[in-house]
């Protein structure tokens, strides 16, 4: 984030894979921007313009596998973190152009793929 001096980085510190903001010329963390016993599995997008980046993550409700894939949202202000995708199932989704709105397709093993249309700002069903 070269506007800004700062850097997102990637540790397993807390002993769940999870982000923090850098000041990318003190080397200091700024804040961790994802918390909890859940883990970051893949950084989607970054817009630095808005301030927020997409994360693909998994394990954040108990009783349901661990391994299920969800989408939120997370500010880099903040951290405040808003849930895109919901429901017991790994998670799929598409954005509509120009992206107001997200397809989240929903499925396990045990049960056929179920899609519903979302608002991608708000991740609330349509």
């Amino acid at each position: 984030l070269e506007d800004r001096d700062e850097l997102i980085w990637m540790s397993e510190r807390s002993g769940w894979n999870h982000l923090y903001l850098i000041d990318s010329k003190s080397g200091e963390i700024k804040r961790p921007l994802t918390l909890g016993e859940w883990v970051v599995r893949e950084v989607v997008e970054v817009d630095e313009d808005a301030r927020h980046m997409l994360l693909k993550v998994s394990g954040l409700d108990a009783g349901q596998d661990p391994y299920h894939i969800h989408l939120v949202r997370v500010d880099l202000d903040t951290a405040e973190m808003v849930r895109l995708t919901g429901g017991d199932g790994d998670h799929r989704w598409t954005f509509s152009p120009p992206g107001k709105y997200l397809n989240d397709t929903n499925s396990r093993l045990d049960l056929p793929p179920l899609t519903v249309l979302r608002d991608a700002g708000t991740g609330q069903e349509i």
